[in-house]
């Protein structure tokens, strides 16, 4: 939304002897934003109401509002305490529950039907529109529309166009605030409307887009599918097609795009006829075949068996493991279970692996190695260096991490019998001497 006249307040000081500042930004909101005014237009408004969030509860209330709920004194309402008053107890969990999500959620309108006091006691729904106004990321002034025309929107849930698509004020609030890319097609597969989103993923303008065929994203010899595909809808075999689709832009860059067709049915009458939901998830994609070469050089490696190589799920159970990481613990593969491969240490050890596996879980390091000695089932004493990762390939999602161990016995050895060479030297020398 235009922030811009947020800052208008520091024209309009919060002077209580002057004209209440809101109103006055209120009219250069109005000015700023030509959006609201439309609203306006397009509904049957009862009341408005424009409040400050910054927890001074200031507000500023249209006439008709006043009048509606039967204010008699003669100075005009200036806090939101007045309206809150005014609702009915019934309501008023509602409406203070409503006051925090908005709130919390900025970016989302909501609409909601509530019951408020009016002339004579007598109860008053309203159905309350309200939007945010945010400035640097924070909510700042909150506008509410108030209407005795009650429509058929979910209580207290955000505006969606899908249910009302003829509603193009709804449609257009939507697409404001989506995260994904919304467009909407005439009869003709053309474009009718676009949000930015949209226009930011395809990466073109809202003028070159509308008017412009759909299956243009497609190549010359795809077009037919992208034709198949609407004819499918028309023919009422599928509601909705989901696909993938990759595309070059007018930039050269390539993209992958997740799209979703929806046929609009006649009965809602809407001059659209069918819409548009467009992901970019080119990142998701190169992760993916990330994840699968990752996976094709995992399956290789355990193949060739090169070192000991296991999949462990979170209880530490091998749940895989290859030739080599059986030959090193001298065990068949059904009995590398949690009881038996752990039982090889000794228990100051096995504390101190299941540390390593649990802080490689809780991220705190990034991968567990260490050098550890071990008694084999049939007794052989061996010195081990075990390697664990977090496992992130696709195949094996049950499998939580990803052993690598190396039987280094004969290199310890190697290196102990050349530290006792060492040694013996330096003694020799030292009587010597």
């Amino acid at each position: 939304m235009n922030t811009e006249p947020i800052h208008s307040h520091e024209k309009y000081p919060m002077d209580r002897d002057k004209s209440n500042y809101l109103e006055q930004e209120f009219y250069e909101l109005l000015k700023h934003d030509n959006r609201f005014f439309e609203l306006m237009q397009s509904r049957s408004i009862d009341g408005i109401s424009y409040s400050n969030l910054d927890g001074s509860k200031d507000a500023w209330f249209s006439s008709s509002l006043i009048n509606l709920l039967h204010y008699e004194t003669e100075e005009s309402p200036t806090s939101m305490h007045w309206l809150s008053q005014r609702v009915h107890p019934q309501d008023l969990d509602t409406y203070n529950k409503l006051q925090q999500i908005q709130f919390e959620n900025p970016s989302i309108p909501y609409e909601t039907t509530l019951s408020f006091i009016g002339e004579n006691a007598t109860a008053i729904k309203l159905q309350m529109s309200n939007f945010t106004i945010e400035s640097e990321g924070n909510a700042k002034r909150l506008l509410s529309f108030y209407s005795k025309q009650i429509s058929d929107y979910s209580n207290t849930s955000p505006i969606a166009a899908s249910n009302r698509l003829s509603d193009e004020e709804g449609s257009q609030f939507l697409f404001e605030h989506s995260r994904i890319g919304l467009g909407f097609l005439y009869n003709d597969e053309t474009w009718g409307s676009v949000n930015q989103e949209l226009c930011k993923i395809l990466e073109q303008s809202d003028d070159q887009l509308i008017g412009q065929a759909f299956h243009k994203i497609f190549s010359e010899v795809e077009r037919y599918q992208s034709h198949k595909m609407f004819n499918t809808l028309y023919e009422g075999k599928y509601k909705t097609i989901v696909f993938e689709k990759k595309i070059l832009t007018d930039n050269h860059k390539c993209k992958w795009l997740k799209v979703t067709l929806c046929f609009i049915s006649e009965h809602l009458r809407s001059k659209f006829r069918f819409m548009i939901n467009v992901e970019d998830i080119s990142e998701h994609r190169h992760l993916e075949n990330k994840l699968r070469s990752k996976e094709k050089y995992y399956r290789q490696y355990f193949d060739l068996g090169l070192v000991g190589m296991g999949f462990c799920d979170h209880k530490l159970s091998i749940k895989e493991s290859n030739s080599k990481l059986r030959s090193i613990f001298e065990l068949n593969h059904e009995y590398i279970n949690k009881e038996n491969w752990l039982s090889l240490f000794t228990e100051a050890t096995r504390r101190k692996i299941k540390q390593g596996f649990q802080s490689l879980s809780e991220g705190t390091i990034g991968q567990y190695s260490d050098k550890l000695s071990l008694v084999t089932w049939k007794g052989t004493p061996k010195t081990i260096s075990i390697s664990v990762t977090l496992n992130t390939s696709l195949l094996h999602e049950d499998q939580h991490f990803i052993l690598f161990i190396e039987d280094i016995t004969k290199e310890t050895l190697n290196i102990k019998e050349k530290e006792r060479t060492l040694e013996k030297l330096r003694n020799a020398e030292s009587i010597a001497k």
